[in-house]
């Protein structure tokens, strides 16, 4: 799964291991969502995009992948 996630904490200057910590979940768990290497449930989504301040779009991520 391709995602917007890091590029927008960096642009905010955010730290990922800050990141991991404002969703809720493990630093480890970040690195493989960011790096697409695990699919978040649509809550963890719903968090980053709520932790980074954007839209779920603009995660570039396609909920309708999850129905």
């Amino acid at each position: 799964m391709e995602n917007n996630i890091k590029a927008i904490r960096e642009r905010k200057g955010i730290e990922q291991q800050e990141l991991a910590k404002r969703v809720g979940i493990s630093y480890w768990w970040m690195n493989h969502v960011e790096n697409g290497k695990k699919r978040p449930s649509i809550r963890t989504i719903a968090k980053i995009a709520k932790a980074l301040d954007v839209s779920i779009e603009e995660l570039g991520i396609d909920i309708s992948d999850f129905f």
